[in-house]
């Protein structure tokens, strides 16, 4: 195979989300690999993340301060433009279009919409463009996303979906370049968790989508009816933990409820329990889901989306409960909670399901896409 040219753009590619875990383990990957590959991030975040210890890939930003905070009801990719001034716009774009031109040929991989109505009218015939979208079907409706997607993805050489539902659904709109990339699991370990601590972990941003509040409602209202005492793991910091803090002391579940902020090591924190969960009332996929299948866990998760359902089948690997239902969500992790042999059988199927998700097979993906646009 030989060594590419590949560049990921995304518009804040150090903040805290799944989607920037997936691009960094993408660069660390095909870089191992021996391929030349760039991250830029269009805008620096303020809080940045460490995804990977010791990049092999380098990763530049393009503006030199972080986006400007929002006000009021601008769209989202006018808000930058709106409030930088136009020679810092100027500025950054120049700086894509230096970095661009050093290679006779490559691979733009574009993240996300607002990335690729950034670049719309920047001039790179050279550079063969990969249009990304992570989120679900559904949120794009919803969203001016579509839109977006509809105008810019339609000229690129490929535009790339989570799986195959979601790819359908965009073809439909004249996207005839349509196709499904897997988001790989930068975890897999050699043995899978032993589920034998009674735990149940959460991992995510603490913000109102991924309703930690009906999680911590549903806990409450299961665990009294197991013998074991169980107890819940929130990962993750956000706008909400003081408010989701208050309402697990009124639970009266004492420190059961354990708030654990970030972490370094999120493979061990998956090993040391024994259920994943997803409470979202959107998703696109689930990252903390393939994680923890990966890691030998059953899951709960709200049937949020085609994408979620790619990850657990009900009743196979997981048990999904109605969004937005705490007392769905309760019944499904008192059932998993009070049978350990549902548990193990679960877990193992979660598991071998993920193995089509690990790295090396999604970079060989990726390189016979490269492949396939060479043709």
């Amino acid at each position: 195979m030989r060594s590419r040219n590949v560049f990921f753009l995304s518009t804040d590619g150090d903040s805290m989300g799944g989607s920037q875990r997936v691009i960094h383990t993408l660069a660390q990957g095909l870089g191992s690999r021996g391929h030349n590959v760039t991250l830029i991030s269009i805008n620096p975040s303020r809080q940045p993340q460490t995804y990977v210890a010791d990049p092999v890939y380098r990763h530049t930003t393009l503006y030199d301060t972080p986006a400007p905070e929002s006000t009021g009801r601008a769209l989202p990719w006018r808000r930058g433009r709106l409030r930088r001034t136009p020679e810092e716009v100027a500025a950054a774009r120049r700086k894509l279009l230096r970095l661009t031109d050093r290679t006779r040929d490559g691979y733009l991989v574009i993240a996300s919409p607002w990335a690729a109505h950034w670049i719309a009218d920047l001039p790179m015939p050279h550079i063969a463009k990969v249009g990304q979208y992570h989120q679900s079907y559904t949120e794009a409706v919803d969203s001016p996303n579509l839109r977006l997607i509809k105008k810019h993805y339609a000229h690129f050489d490929k535009a790339l979906f989570l799986c195959d539902d979601y790819a359908a659904s965009f073809t439909g709109h004249r996207l005839a370049n349509c196709g499904t990339m897997l988001n790989p699991v930068s975890v897999f370990p050699e043995k899978a968790a032993p589920l034998r601590n009674p735990r149940i972990v959460s991992a995510g941003r603490l913000v109102r989508v991924k309703r930690i509040d009906l999680l911590i409602d549903a806990f409450a209202a299961a665990a009294p009816a197991v013998a074991e005492p169980w107890e819940l793991h929130i990962i993750g910091g956000g706008p909400l933990r003081a408010a989701l803090e208050a309402q697990a002391a009124r639970t009266g579940l004492g420190d059961r409820i354990v708030f654990r902020g970030q972490v370094e090591n999120i493979e061990a924190e998956y090993l040391d329990a024994s259920i994943v969960t997803l409470s979202s009332d959107f998703e696109g996929w689930g990252l903390v889901l393939a994680e923890g299948a990966a890691c030998g866990l059953p899951a709960v998760a709200c049937d949020a989306s085609a994408g979620v359902r790619t990850l657990v089948e009900d009743g196979d690997n997981g048990i999904l409960a109605e969004p937005g239902n705490a007392g769905s969500f309760a019944a499904a992790l008192e059932r998993l909670m009070s049978d350990a042999e549902l548990r193990q059988r679960m877990g193992s199927r979660g598991r071998e399901r993920m193995r089509e998700y690990r790295l090396p097979r999604v970079l060989d993906r990726w390189e016979a896409l490269f492949d396939e646009l060479d043709r």
